[in-house]
């Protein structure tokens, strides 16, 4: 079998692409070198591919000076030639054509013509070039897109298709350097660089104002002046004139250019790893190559060898007819299949010699070199030519140089391999670009866990790959960039866990081991806690503290927790209402839930705590319906009276005006007044008001002169009885006759109340005084009669009337209580019947 070293494809070409991006070095168009490499081939008629440090990379061609065709000028100097190169960056690619040092332009300008073949297809495209130059481009490099310069009519450079049509401008110039141009992407139909490589084929002419070609010799001779070619035979000395490449009227020569994402040019083929110094018992030498772009490529135009320099005594082989290298493969080329099988125990892709006859075989490429490949042990070179033999790679080391190359030094010892990194990394600086290995046929023979066996050399597994030793106890070792076992950090087996004892073990790593014994879990919320399995478990807080008011909870922190709520709540009393929460304690009251003194007829609706009910006795003398509250009863009080009216003129006395009717629940206003009665018969004297409802009856009126005493007022629904109407005083006697005594007060009628107290006695001039209803006398002779001690005749408050009330014991044998019990009897239906009215409106 054969050894080949291939990663996935596509993470492969990733990384490789990713390396060879660097940011694309600017270019100003101005005829100025300033902006280019310093670099170039170490023989003329060559070109390389140039790479710097910051991995901005150059197409250089070196043109050999003299070769330029003398037809228009000896010497030519306009049109001459010193150098090529080419360069990109993400917008388009800058060319720079070197010219003469200090060449003065005098004469027809120089005329640029670069051919752009983007398909690399035989027969596709246009082979002439432009402006009637009678040159055609070899029909492998026929073309898609020509840019010429315009220096003839003063311009800059033209894009023309294949049909000869302009289909875009570009920059040009010329300067002390050469002529530099600048080409847009979008000008041959890319909108980014591409991805497969760009063929190009370049000559010069002279110019014509009109920007033809200046004519040399008519249509069967070429006007080209010079051109990039090696005339297919690279060499150091003997070079041919332009001529006997154009004498055909083709150009042959062309050269490919690969660009990457940010238009540097870079190699597509690179030199990967060889072993320049195999022991004794040894693979024998071996190179291997790797094709670091993103598309396959043919190897069979390609070459490799140790000659640096054409027509030199070491080797340069062309790689067998087929071969192929898929994007990101490496090709192994031995220099003896069978010595390397017996080391490898596998094949190589090919061989200098011919030791096994399956495997295919390097050929000579004589134009070159011809001697063998042989890496010399104390330096050399490493060489990889495209079919343009363009040296796309060169891998120097020990005591060699070439110009621009950085070489690794020392030179490798016996079995060591000199290899590039995963990513391929190419920038012409050999000690950065590669490293010394050590030969390996697998990873042990690496004796480190930060490299591995790839591709027969042990190169450094990738940055972090672990590497950990026997010892679990000193932590995870990693690989840094270098390749080396970095130093873990040792394992911190202390899991804050005081149920477990903690240790290391190398085998196994942290062990936790359970123990028993008090702990604390860390949470306030618990007490007791004990170690359990590894656990650390505490009986649970009871925060309940029978307060209605708080919301009990616990906090792991902090611990129990009691948080005021405003829930309903009950403080044991009645009387102060609903209760609920404040400030975590019961101590809001809805208020009194009981009517109480309301002013309606219910005297009885207080809060009674030890009953919890509203059955306790308003406070006496509240306000109720018909009067004051006493002892839970509503009692009535007589209105006020109104005032007597005033004594008819002339004859009879005016009737006295009856009292007024006492308000609902208020307390009666006192009787009205009799009016004094008028010469003639004496006037009547006003009755006494009706009690309100519940109220204390009013006073009797007064009798006017000569009138006849007022009616006791009438006791309010279930009140107390009024007081008896004040006696009237004796009336004088009248013009016509003897004034009438006014009788005593009748007694008040009760409605549900005790009766009311008799009239008091009437003045000695008048009537006598009525107990329990009795009439004053009718004459005033009369209060001679019935005139008791004391007894003046003012109303007093009389007490509760009962059925065996006898007068008191007053009066004398010589009263007449027929003629006062008739007048009574009067008195007492009137006031009933005002009595049955009043209750009808209310």
């Amino acid at each position: 079998m054969k050894l080949r070293y291939t990663l996935p494809l596509g993470s492969l070409v990733a990384s490789l692409l990713a390396t060879q991006n660097a940011n694309a070095h600017p270019v100003t168009v101005d005829g100025s070198a300033a902006d280019w490499l310093a670099r170039a081939p170490n023989a003329d008629n060559l070109g390389l591919i140039a790479r710097d440090a910051a991995k901005a990379g150059e197409y250089v061609w070196r043109d050999v000076a003299n070769d330029a065709r003398t037809d228009i000028a000896s010497p030519e100097i306009i049109a001459e030639m010193t150098g090529v190169q080419i360069t990109g960056t993400p917008t388009g690619f800058a060319v720079l054509i070197r010219n003469v040092p200090g060449a003065i332009q005098v004469g027809k300008p120089i005329q640029v013509q670069l051919a752009i073949d983007l398909d690399r297809v035989a027969g596709s495209g246009n082979d002439f070039m432009a402006a009637f130059a009678d040159t055609k481009v070899s029909d492998a490099a026929r073309w898609e897109f020509l840019v010429m310069t315009l220096f003839g009519s003063g311009g800059q450079a033209t894009v023309l298709d294949k049909t000869y049509a302009n289909v875009a401008s570009a920059q040009a110039a010329a300067g002390p350097n050469g002529v530099e141009l600048f080409v847009p992407w979008s000008a041959v139909g890319l909108n980014a660089p591409p991805t497969n490589p760009i063929r190009f084929s370049l000559a010069t002419f002279r110019a014509e104002a009109n920007d033809l070609t200046v004519d040399i010799g008519g249509p069967s001779f070429s006007n080209a002046i010079d051109a990039v070619t090696d005339y297919g035979d690279p060499r150091v000395t003997g070079y041919p004139n332009t001529f006997v490449e154009v004498q055909d009227l083709i150009l042959d020569y062309y050269f490919d250019v690969f660009f990457n994402a940010q238009g540097e040019v870079y190699a597509p083929v690179v030199v990967q790893r060889f072993l320049a110094a195999p022991g004794t018992g040894g693979s024998g030498e071996w190179i291997t190559i790797r094709n670091v772009s993103p598309i396959s490529l043919p190897l069979d135009a390609f070459k490799l060898g140790d000659e640096e320099t054409p027509d030199q005594a070491e080797g340069m082989k062309r790689f067998p007819i087929g071969a192929t290298l898929a994007a990101g493969a490496s090709y192994v080329v031995a220099a003896s299949a069978q010595t390397y099988q017996t080391y490898f125990a596998g094949l190589p892709d090919a061989e200098l010699g011919a030791t096994v006859v399956s495997v295919p075989k390097m050929a000579d490429f004589s134009v070159w070199a011809t001697g063998s490949i042989a890496l010399a042990n104390t330096g050399d070179e490493v060489l990889v030519l495209d079919g343009s033999n363009t040296i796309l790679d060169i891998a120097t080391y020990g005591n060699v140089t070439y110009p621009g190359i950085v070489t690794k030094t020392p030179a490798p010892a016996s079995n060591v391999v000199l290899t590039r990194d995963g990513t391929s990394s190419d920038t012409d600086d050999c000690q950065v670009d590669f490293s010394a290995s050590v030969i390996c046929t697998d990873d042990a023979a690496c004796g480190s866990p930060c490299k591995q066996c790839v591709g027969n050399a042990c190169v450094n597994k990738a940055q972090g790959s672990p590497c950990a030793d026997a010892d679990l106890c000193n932590g995870n070792e990693t690989c840094d960039a270098q390749g080396a076992c970095t130093v873990g950090v040792p394992l911190v087996c202390d899991d804050n866990n005081v149920c477990t004892s903690d240790s290391c073990q190398a085998a196994s790593g942290c062990v936790h081991q359970n123990v028993p014994g008090a702990c604390s879990d860390g949470s306030a919320c618990t007490s007791g806690d004990v170690c359990q399995g590894g656990v650390c478990v505490g009986t649970l807080l009871d925060c309940g503290d029978s307060n209605p008011c708080t919301d009990d909870a616990c906090d792991v922190v902090l611990g129990c927790q009691h948080n005021n709520n405003t829930a309903t709540c009950d403080d044991g009393l009645y009387c102060n209402g609903a209760d609920t929460c404040q400030a975590g304690a019961c101590a809001q009251h809805a208020g009194d839930p009981c009517p109480g003194p309301d002013g309606d007829g219910n005297c009885a609706e207080s809060c009674d705590e030890s009953a919890n009910s509203c059955n306790a006795f308003d406070p006496n003398g509240s306000l109720c319906l018909s009067g004051t509250c006493q002892n839970g009863v509503c009692q009535g009080t007589g209105g006020s009276g109104g005032s007597g009216g005033a004594a008819g003129a002339g004859g009879a006395a005016g009737s006295a005006g009856s009292g007024g009717t006492g308000g609902s629940g208020g307390v009666a206003g006192a009787a009205g007044n009799g009016g004094a009665g008028a010469a003639g018969a004496g006037g009547i004297a006003g009755s006494a008001g009706a009690g309100g409802d519940g109220g204390m009856a009013g006073a009797a009126g007064t009798g006017g002169d000569g009138g006849m005493a007022g009616a006791a007022g009438t006791g309010g629904d279930g009140g107390m009885a009024g007081a008896a109407g004040t006696g009237g005083i004796a009336g004088a006697a009248g013009q016509a006759g003897s004034a009438t005594g006014g009788a005593g007060g009748a007694a008040g009628a009760s409605t549900g109340g005790a009766s009311g107290q008799g009239g008091g006695a009437g003045s000695p001039a008048g009537g006598g005084a009525g107990k329990a209803g009795a009439a004053g006398a009718s004459a005033g002779s009369g209060g001679a009669k019935d005139a008791g001690a004391g007894d003046s005749g003012t109303a007093v408050p009389a007490p509760l009337e009962t059925d065996s009330d006898s007068g008191c014991g007053c009066r004398t044998a010589g009263s007449q209580p027929s003629s006062g019990a008739s007048t009574l009897w009067g008195a007492l239906a009137a006031l009933t019947v005002m009595r049955l009215r009043r209750r009808k409106r209310s």
